[in-house]
């Protein structure tokens, strides 16, 4: 699955942009998205675009405030396009006077030497590196939909089983409860499991949590 980036001419426009960029991912990707991680930027946090979030059932991760690692897809996807522009306004330099050049001297064909520097402000960026496709943002915002919903679910998979047995040990070590006969005029409260991917500050999987929980 290819990356899919949609630019924003004002900050307003977050919301409708964000609305069709969740069309086309959910329809590329044959799945919904559940989990939007964006930092505390007022574009993202204004009412209306909450709104829609909780409507949808999309859950909301908010960095913490002037830590742009923990957003490390979106900062480095940004660095990329940022790298790329640099790099073509470079190579449009580069062209432009090449054909001057060879207007000007002609019919001696030499190519015009120049030393190419970057604007000042844009010191920060590493240039002329090779611009490539991820899909670790899709992928962060899609995993949540692959975590098993039910316990039958989880058992298919060594990764979950193995979250289910470091649950237990932890209930049994910490004797959260004891197994006792309910009384008669009494109605037990059932349980169940939530199973949850966790994820770092760099997108990548950190660990896989599961919780037994009593139901509401």
């Amino acid at each position: 699955m290819e990356s899919l980036g949609l630019f924003l001419h004002k900050k307003f426009e977050a919301l409708t942009v964000f609305k069709s960029f969740k069309i086309c991912v959910e329809k590329e990707a044959g799945a919904f998205i559940t989990c939007l991680r964006t930092d505390r930027g007022g574009e993202f946090t204004f009412k209306k675009f909450v709104d829609f979030c909780t409507q949808q059932d999309i859950s909301r991760q908010l960095t913490a405030t002037y830590t742009p690692q923990q957003n490390g897809v979106a900062e480095r996807k940004n660095r990329t396009i940022m790298n790329a522009e640099v790099t073509f306004n470079n190579d449009a330099d580069q062209s432009i006077s090449e054909s001057i050049s060879e207007q000007i001297e002609s019919p001696v064909a030499r190519r015009a030497t120049r030393i190419r520097r970057p604007p000042t402000w844009m010191t920060d960026y590493e240039t002329n590196l090779l611009v490539e496709e991820d899909d670790e943002l899709l992928a962060m915002m899609l995993t949540e939909s692959a975590d098993p919903h039910t316990f039958e679910e989880a058992c298919t998979s060594q990764q979950w089983r193995e979250a289910m047995k470091v649950e237990m040990e932890a209930i049994e070590k910490n004797n959260t409860w004891q197994l006792v006969d309910p009384p008669a005029e009494v109605t037990p409260i059932g349980i169940k499991w939530v199973f949850k991917t966790k994820f770092n500050e760099n997108g990548h999987v950190e660990k896989y949590k599961a919780r037994l929980v009593a139901k509401a």
